[in-house]
């Protein structure tokens, strides 16, 4: 990495609130260097990176993993780039020397020119897959084996996704849309079982959602009020939402 860069990665239960706490400490504590906001802070990061000024960069981790005492076991996610960005959305040389370190420290890494798009659309996506495995007691071999609430998680992406689609966000991955938005629904049922009875189940997802509840309730809350932006229906979010 390099020398004047610090990465704050938000693993803990509560999300959003951990970054304004690390933040508030960071910036009475006298350290110097650029401060990365590693983690979904969608809806708080205009305020989180103003109180670090012009040191503040956006960027969120393609990977995923579990804490196991003072370690975090962590697989990377081939499917998903790491993303890194401005606060403003600003194509700058410091963000391109960070996105360079990473790929050398073997990140795959993108620079997003709409951080704060890239982060609901990735909310969008993981609010319903934490809140299906909450219905099943976060077991993902539960929910491999739930076609109904299966369905369901995908059903409320899609609507979501259509939602931020409607509202010109241009940072939906390639492959998402391609899952959701056009393929059929069966074959994303099907996928997502596959992931879910796998070990790849836990480690991406039901690892970090059961430690997370008040992270996903936030980003829930920031996917609820983007959507309605769009002013489309989205009855299966509402109701995948209720849960709990």
């Amino acid at each position: 990495m390099t020398s004047n860069a610090i990465l704050m990665w938000s693993s803990s239960r509560s999300g959003a609130s951990s970054f304004a706490t690390a933040v508030s400490s960071l910036t009475s504590s006298g350290v110097s260097g650029d401060v990365v906001l590693f983690g979904n802070a969608a809806g708080l990061t205009q305020e989180l990176t103003s109180e670090l000024g012009s040191r503040a960069l956006v960027g969120f981790p393609a990977a995923g993993g579990v804490r196991d005492g003072g370690l975090i076991r962590y697989v990377l996610i081939r499917q998903q780039k790491t993303m890194l960005a401005e606060p403003d959305g600003t194509i700058t040389p410091r963000i391109h020397r960070l996105a360079a370190a990473l790929v050398r420290a073997g990140f795959p890494t993108t620079v997003s020119s709409d951080p704060e798009g890239w982060l609901i659309a990735h909310a969008a996506f993981v609010v319903p897959i934490a809140f299906a495995l909450y219905r099943v007691g976060v077991d993902p071999k539960r929910l491999a084996g739930d076609t109904g609430t299966l369905r369901l998680m995908v059903r409320a992406t899609r609507q979501a996704l259509q939602a931020l689609q409607a509202c010109s966000n241009h940072q939906i991955p390639r492959n998402l849309r391609a899952l959701y938005l056009y393929a059929p629904e069966r074959f994303a049922v099907a996928y997502w079982r596959r992931i879910m009875a796998s070990d790849n189940g836990e480690l991406w997802f039901a690892g970090h959602t059961r430690v997370a509840p008040q992270e996903m309730t936030s980003l829930a809350v920031a996917v609820r009020d983007a959507v309605a932006r769009s002013r489309r229906p989205t009855p299966d979010l509402a109701a995948l939402l209720s849960f709990g």
